[in-house]
């Protein structure tokens, strides 16, 4: 039998059992008998956290140590369609690839976003532009409501010539101002050069409709969350087909995320679906 043990201190009353959660959490993640929380330990973890990715991630904008990884998206019949353009952060002292998962939160609070964005979306242009494929580049509302950032995305694009082989991801757990008239030029600037806009994880959350009316919409992702058990879950495959039915009837093509195994492959592809994205086809690798 072995023990892990979470122990909450100093800490609001009603909040203890979840506190003592967390530190449970803690414990079994980094392989520890026992673990502590408080509200002032916690905070101070996340505060040295904050400012030392701080320094890393400013350092590697300086030393181009941001780097791009491609997965690719293939069609029914095992041809690439597509390259999705993913963002790791290149440790130079491990060696190692860290997806933005482990640093996003405090890029962001950093105020270092933008430009951790704007590194990506000029190196992926630049790759693709020395190729005839399809690629396609992920983007938030904080991209496009800056109109300064915005009308630099069209400059890059135009520079590049990559429009009409180039797909934005808007990601769809996002809050976009579909009153925003920012938000609806920078989409009919960038289709007016021949790019593709893809609503990315549909079905995420409170997925919101709207957006399929106002925006100028050719594809649509399905959330990962909703594919991975289709093969064994009877709701998530019911929840599934609909959403490809409904997008078929709105003639928007179909991308679906995390295939993971043939069974799942062979569901999806009954359902009619145009893409397909996931470990069974192609693990994300670097771009060089």
């Amino acid at each position: 039998m072995t023990v892990k043990i979470g122990i909450a201190i100093n800490c609001q009353c009603e909040n203890i059992f979840n506190d003592a959660q967390k530190a449970l959490k803690s414990s079994i993640k980094n392989n520890q008998f026992i673990s502590i929380y408080s509200d002032k330990i916690d905070t101070q973890q996340q505060l040295i956290k904050s400012i030392n990715w701080s320094k890393k991630l400013k350092l590697a904008l300086l030393e181009h140590n941001i780097k791009i990884f491609g997965q690719n998206l293939y069609d029914a019949n095992g041809n690439v369609y597509s390259t999705e353009v993913l963002m790791r952060y290149f440790d130079k002292d491990t060696k190692e690839y860290i997806s933005p998962f482990f640093f996003l939160k405090y890029a962001e609070k950093a105020q270092l976003y933008i430009k951790l964005s704007m590194e990506v979306i000029e190196q992926s242009c630049y790759y693709f532009s020395k190729t005839n494929r399809q690629f396609s580049i992920n983007l938030t509302m904080n991209d496009v409501i800056d109109k300064a950032i915005s009308s630099w995305i069209i400059e890059v694009i135009s520079h590049y010539k990559v429009g009409s082989r180039l797909t934005i991801e808007l990601v769809e757990s996002t809050d976009y101002e579909l009153e925003s008239d920012i938000l609806l030029d920078f989409l009919y600037k960038v289709k007016s050069l021949g790019c593709k806009i893809a609503i990315d994880d549909f079905g995420s959350g409170y997925s919101n409709f709207e957006y399929l009316m106002h925006m100028p919409i050719d594809i649509i992702k399905i959330d990962g969350t909703l594919i991975k058990n289709i093969h064994k879950n009877k709701k998530a495959f019911e929840i599934v087909k609909t959403l490809i039915q409904f997008c078929k009837a709105m003639e928007f093509k179909v991308v679906v995320e995390y295939v993971e195994n043939i069974e799942t492959f062979e569901l999806l592809k009954s359902l009619n679906t145009d893409y397909f994205q996931g470990y069974y086809f192609h693990k994300p690798e670097l771009l060089n």
